[in-house]
């Protein structure tokens, strides 16, 4: 689903790419985090007390942390479009 960017300047487009790229890297940098700490923590509790699964909790308690900026990652790409072409033409309007 291609959007029309067609009245947009450079300038805005490059500023709304780079916003996108940013939070795709932010997103993909928590996750990479999530894998490499949990991993991490699974073999540390295996060693250490394997017994009890406590590093369970914290795959948890922070995947649900990382599906949540998932989903604000995708709603943010699919809907942010409307949203920038929206305020411009707002701005448009009112002469500034």
């Amino acid at each position: 689903m291609e959007k029309n960017h067609g009245n947009m300047k450079d300038e805005e487009l490059y500023e709304l790419a780079r916003k996108r790229v940013n939070r795709k890297r932010s997103f993909f940098s928590n996750l990479t985090s999530y894998i490499v700490v949990c991993t991490g923590l699974g073999i540390l509790n295996y060693f250490t007390s394997p017994e009890y699964w406590w590093f369970l909790w914290v795959v948890f308690g922070w995947g649900i942390g990382i599906i949540n900026h998932g989903i604000g990652l995708y709603r943010f790409l699919n809907y942010d479009d409307t949203a920038v072409e929206r305020e411009v033409e707002k701005l448009k309007k009112r002469g500034k």
